[in-house]
């Protein structure tokens, strides 16, 4: 019996697709893995994978400095040591460290760098013979690179294009003692000569000075294809004057000492984007503001001004990132394109500096820790904490507020006060050979990932069970015995790398093909292989529905790349190349055709395709504008000719760039129109065709001129002051309506009693009073800022839909909601409390966009709820009603909760891995599911145990995404 069910068992594998792959597809697949653990346990997978390994396996050999031919004893993986030799040796870009003791007669052809060996630099007295012979072995080689050079005695040779001088150099410098093709050159410490015209080689391209450098550097000894100049010392050192035509006229990065003088006109090249250690005098010049391609900045203070005070609107409006470096006083208030802010050793009043904190989104924000004023409101993704020097003892650590994703600590001498929590919305945490805490407890078990960059000296006895991963350094540290979750990654020299082996059960590979379909329009197709159970009983039920399919799209772009990496979202694709040329006509599947952003060709070669068409619906990418590409063959009058556009077009959308005036009727059947976002052309009364159902971004001016069968409006996103409408400004045959860029203040009366959908702007802040929402509004979406509290009984009884702005954060009432509402969506920065008798038993659809809702008491939620729509909140068993029968959620649902919270019940589970990338899945029995992804054929049947590793479920599917499970 049991040699039977082997046997079976046998030939079930050898059938599997998976286990037969090709050597060259399992080279693609091993060569995807980073880890080499991982790629150890796919040759696992089965003895076939086993046994041929040395035919497809290689390690990753970025970490692996050097294996010598006398210490491969030491490997252990005896089954896996050839491999990892052969590995090494095919490793390329390597350094050589070359030491006295070193006797070599050539150089491998795989370094491209030569290292001195520190002590050798540092201490041996520099040999002719010692010298003579490495510059001969370099010469000989692929060597392009020498760090720690000590002499130019010797002629170096002429094939190095990147030079570092060891700290100690300080040699006169002659012409042609140079090589000849340098890009990179930087000088050490000590080195302080004179550079004359001719010395530089007229190709390199960036230039370090090292600390000590003072001399003056004249107009024209710098040559012209220098980008970057860095001037590593400080003003102290510095008190040489720059000139007109000292810096090259095409310099790109400039690090100056911060040396104070004169801002003379024409001193910077307009060239620099990167600037490093501004002067103070040169920042408060009026001049400066003028530098329009400055992006970074880093400020010093005046040496003989210590109270330099800053005005920041001398900023310059195209920096997004500022580092104040001295102890600056910041006035007025900072430019809201600053993306990177470092204010950590200047002085300000945060309220003056950030008067409209709204306006305000960092992606790095660097600050004083022991500062306790208040960052509350102002957006911050990663907030980096400072210390000085000068704080000793015990201090307290300001409050971290709501929302900061990463958080940083620099190092400090005093001890840190922790009072209040880490808010759960932080997810990063790097630590800097920070000494002591008066408690480490403060890490919320939400947190994704600890970084500690030094040894602390501090027990980490409280560590949450969710980081992952946690990352060391090797020193010694009390770690925690139950924590199984570290990873000990290569952040520098004194750190290693370990990884748990642990197996997966649903490792699935893609095979991606490409069918040439006639007329050469390409139909883009996916199959996907799953290594226990795939779906291949139904790869042919799959392909005869995709042929037979019919409402297709076409995707048409000028770009190859861009028809690749779109070939998943359409059904056809087509590059405008080949119109007129190869095309004879569209598959007559093909009803909606999409024009790439980069599209703003003319489209009279579609004339005669559009009439042998099915053709309803056109859409004109972002930049279709005549505009845009100024003597173009683009035609507006053309273009939008009767005679040219598809006859049966129902649906014609323009792209936000379009901004030409329409001159001539559009097509009789048109239902649909649609302008880009800024449109403010004024329509004519002859365009519009009289059967418009729909128009969106219709210029608020021409709003008489709209046929009286529309139906449906949205109005555009003027660039002039919000427009307030007065009643009877809106047409009564309106049923839907969408107003952008509403005043701040609605009149009572301005809406027509006509509407049933109504979505008010991104201004739309105020009570709202029972007189302002027309009574017979079915679905209300409260615009972008709206956030004041509803009280009961003031929205309409005929609501079926409520969608809350995203920045809607105050607490409802009992009958905030009406009875009828049967779908509520909360959105963005939700974090209020929902009490049980918040939410009305009419409720079906309920959907949580917000990380932060607390629902963490069972019954908040009604029992008549049918579909569910969570994000990444943490909550708990009892919660989801047995009512759902559609749960749909984030990926990142599982980091906090398992999947038992989820109640039998519930047959279908939608699983988001982006919004526009989703999978459904179907509970089968108990444990299983099977798994398929929305917009693409792929699918698999998995078991519970797919849930159960977070990080491991996530891989998978961001590897394949719309392709693959």
């Amino acid at each position: 019996m049991n040699n039977n069910n082997n046997n079976n068992n046998k030939n079930d594998n050898d059938a599997n697709l998976f286990v037969n792959l090709s050597h060259l597809l399992l080279t693609k697949i091993t060569d995807r893995l980073r880890d080499n653990i991982d790629r150890i346990c796919l040759s696992l997978v089965c003895k076939r994978l086993y046994n041929e390994r040395n035919k497809y396996l290689t390690f990753n050999t970025r970490f692996i400095n050097s294996i010598h031919k006398d210490n491969t004893k030491e490997i252990y993986l005896n089954s896996y040591k050839s491999i990892l030799i052969n590995s090494f040796n095919q490793k390329t870009n390597c350094t050589l460290l070359y030491d006295k003791q070193m006797n070599i007669d050539k150089i491998d052809s795989n370094v491209i760098q030569v290292d001195y060996d520190s002590d050798f630099s540092g201490k041996l007295e520099v040999n002719q013979s010692i010298s003579e012979k490495l510059y001969q072995l370099i010469a000989n080689s692929n060597v392009v690179k020498l760090v720690a050079c000590q002499t130019l005695r010797y002629q170096l040779p002429s094939n190095l294009i990147s030079l570092e001088f060891d700290p100690q150099f300080n040699e006169p410098l002659e012409p042609g003692f140079l090589p000849p093709n340098l890009r990179k050159l930087r000088f050490g410490f000590k080195f302080n000569q004179i550079i004359k015209h001719g010395i530089l080689p007229n190709k390199l391209e960036k230039l370090t000075l090292g600390q000590v450098y003072n001399q003056p550097l004249e107009p024209g000894v710098l040559p012209t294809s220098l980008k970057v100049l860095k001037m590593t010392g400080t003003s102290w050192f510095d008190k040489q004057d720059l000139k007109v035509g000292s810096l090259p006229p095409a310099l790109e990065v400039f690090r100056y000492t911060g040396h104070s003088s004169e801002f003379i006109e024409g001193i910077l090249p307009t060239t620099v984007h990167t600037f490093m250690g501004v002067p103070f005098s040169w920042i408060t010049s009026p001049l400066f503001k003028s530098y329009c391609n400055l992006k970074s900045l880093t400020v010093r203070h005046s040496p003989s001004n210590h109270q330099s005070i800053l005005d920041l609107q001398v900023i310059p409006a195209s920096v997004t990132k500022l580092i104040i470096f001295d102890d600056i006083h910041l006035k007025s208030t900072m430019p809201p394109t600053i993306k990177y802010l470092d204010i950590t050793c200047a002085q300000y009043d945060i309220d003056e500096i950030f008067n409209d904190r709204s306006i305000y989104h960092f992606e790095t924000l660097k600050i004083g820790g022991f500062i306790l004023d208040s960052l509350e409101n102002i957006k911050v993704d990663h907030l980096h904490l400072a210390f000085r020097d000068e704080y000793e003892g015990q201090e307290l650590l300001r409050d971290i507020p709501n929302a900061i994703k990463v958080l940083s600590f620099d190092y400090c001498m005093a001890e840190i006060l922790i009072q209040s929590e880490i808010p759960a919305s932080v997810k990063v945490v790097k630590i800097e050979n920070n000494t002591k805490y008066n408690r480490f407890d403060f890490i919320p078990n939400t947190l994704e990932s600890l970084v500690i960059r030094d040894d602390i000296g501090t027990s980490f006895c409280s560590l949450p069970e969710l980081v992952n991963p946690l990352t060391i350094p090797t020193t010694d540290i009390l770690i925690p015995r139950d924590l199984s979750n570290i990873c000990f990654k290569q952040i520098n020299d004194r750190i290693f790398r370990r990884f748990q082996l642990k197996g997966n059960k649903n490792f699935t590979v893609l095979v991606e093909t490409s069918v040439r379909m006639r007329n050469n329009i390409t139909k883009s197709k996916s199959i996907a292989y799953n290594k226990l159970f795939g779906l291949n009983s139904y790869n042919y039920q799959i392909d005869s529905a995709r042929e037979c399919k019919s409402n297709c799209s076409l995707y048409i772009s000028t770009l190859d790349d861009d028809l690749i990496n779109q070939s998943y979202e359409y059904d056809y694709y087509l590059n405008h190349k080949s119109i007129g040329k190869e095309i004879l006509r569209f598959p007559e599947t093909i009803v909606r055709i999409y024009f790439s952003n980069d599209f703003n060709q003319c489209i009279a070669h579609y004339k005669s395709l559009f009439e042998n068409s099915n053709v309803k619906e056109l859409h004109f990418g972002k930049h279709f504008n005549v505009a845009i590409q100024p003597g173009s063959l683009l035609n507006v009058e053309t273009i939008i000719r009767a005679d040219v556009l598809p006859p049966s077009l129902e649906y014609l959308s323009f792209g936000d760039c379009f901004h030409e005036t329409l001159e001539v009727p559009l097509p009789p059947d048109l239902r649909v129109l649609k302008f880009g976002k800024f449109y403010e052309e004024t329509v004519r009364d002859d365009v519009l065709p009289q059967g418009l159902l729909k128009v969106r971004n219709f210029p608020y001016p021409s709003r008489a001129l709209l046929p009286s069968s529309t139906k449906t409006i949205s109005f555009s996103q003027l660039s002039d002051t919000p427009f307030e409408p007065q009643p009877g400004d809106l047409s009564s045959n309106f049923t839907s309506i969408d107003i952008k860029n509403i005043s701040r203040y609605l009149m009572p009366g301005a809406l027509p009693q006509s509407t049933v959908k109504l979505k008010l702007g991104q201004y739309f802040n105020q009570n709202i009073t029972v007189d302002l929402i027309p009574r017979s509004v079915e679905k209300l979406y409260l615009g972008e800022s709206f956030n004041v509290s509803i009280k009961p009984n003031v929205l309409p009884k005929s609501l079926k839909e409520l969608i809350f702005s995203p920045f809607f954060n105050r607490t409802l009432q009992p009958k905030s909601i009406p009875e009828s509402v049967e779908s509520i969506t909360f959105n963005g920065f939700y974090s209020c409390s929902i009490k049980a008798d918040i939410l009305p038993a009419s409720v079906r659809h309920l959907t949580f966009k917000a990380d932060n809702c607390l629902l963490q008491k069972p019954g908040i939620i009604p029992t008549t709820v049918k579909s569910m729509e969570l994000n990444n909140q943490r909550i708990k068993e009892g919660v989801i009603p047995l009512s759902v029968e559609t749960l749909t959620i984030s990926i990142e649902f599982f980091k906090f909760n398992k999947l038992k919270i989820i109640p039998l019940t519930i047959n279908t589970i939608i699983l988001k891995l982006e919004e526009d990338v989703r999978f459904n899945l179907k509970r089968i029995g108990q444990t299983s599911f099977i798994i398929m992804s929305d917009h693409s054929s792929s699918g698999a049947f998995i078991s519970d145990s797919f849930f159960e590793n977070f990080e491991k479920m996530k891989s998978i599917l961001n590897l394949y995404k719309l392709k693959s499970i």
